[in-house]
């Protein structure tokens, strides 16, 4: 029924866009303007096959003219409808009932409230600014608290220039603000506890995996510790990269590449060419 009762309006573009170069406020903004905008089409297509599909093929032609559902419903409620004082208590108790905590969000909720008073005010039954301003805050939740202290000492300064549209465009930013601020919180993860052996009692490793109850896990961890260590000397570095020292056709040089490989403990094979001496080394 929100879309037919004109408790769910359209979204207005002017707390999303600026009015002098008709840009979006933020980026954020203006892609919650198009969701919102796209979401209201959307429903309120809806809500008129719905109401349409309620009237009488008798009564059809009567609201044929009605391609709105809020159009079509208010003529329905003119031709069999309820009383003005019946209107009037349901706008009022809307607007009492009012809570951030059972919207979707912040367009939902002030909308809600815009409309209610927008249907009082046309059953001559207006609420006066102060009063919704004063709605539109108590209904906050409590991620708002210090947005509506600042704004309650505001509007206490001068009560006779509230501004209600001015009110709805900081609640929405307001709200971007503590939505993009949850956000980045959740991003941080806290590293989860380190669960305890059963067996042994210390952390870090199962009860399936614990030296002390398996020794032979421990055998086979302590092979592979040793193996990786042995990777690490510096021979099988060298062997693995085969170092060739060129040494020149002279005695002292020849004599400073064997004792190279001596101190390595690698066997040098000679190769004889006819213009050098090359010395390869292997383990």
């Amino acid at each position: 029924m929100p879309y037919c009762d004109g408790l769910e309006m359209e979204p207005d573009r002017d707390l999303y866009f600026t009015k002098d170069d008709n840009k979006a406020k933020s980026s954020e903004l203006g892609v919650k303007y198009s969701e919102k905008l796209s979401e209201y089409t959307r429903n309120t297509r809806k809500a008129l096959g719905a109401l349409k599909s309620t009237i009488s093929p008798n009564n059809a032609n009567r609201f044929k003219d009605k391609f709105l559902a809020i159009a079509l419903w208010k003529a329905i409620q003119n031709t069999f409808g309820e009383s003005g004082l019946d209107t009037i208590g349901r706008f009022y108790t809307t607007l009492s009932n009012a809570n951030y905590n059972n919207c979707t969000s912040m367009d939902e909720y002030t909308s809600q409230i815009q409309s209610s008073a927008h249907y009082l005010q046309s059953l001559k039954s207006p609420i006066p600014d102060i009063i919704l301003a004063y709605i539109l805050l108590a209904g906050l939740s409590e991620s708002f608290d210090a947005f509506a202290f600042r704004k309650y000492k505001k509007i206490g300064k001068n009560l006779s220039d509230i501004g209600i549209s001015k009110l709805v465009s900081d609640l929405i930013a307001e709200e971007n603000r503590v939505q993009s601020a949850n956000s980045q919180a959740n991003r941080v993860r806290k590293k989860p506890a380190i669960s305890a052996c059963s067996h042994c009692q210390k952390p870090g490793h199962i009860k399936d995996k614990c030296f002390k109850k398996y020794l032979e896990l421990f055998a086979e961890y302590k092979a592979k510790r040793d193996a990786k260590k042995d990777a690490k000397e510096p021979n099988s570095r060298l062997t693995k990269s085969l170092i060739i020292a060129q040494a020149v056709k002279t005695p002292k040089s020849l004599n400073l590449s064997l004792k190279l490989a001596q101190s390595l403990n690698l066997s040098p094979k000679l190769i004889i060419d006819k213009s050098k001496i090359n010395l390869e080394y292997f383990n």
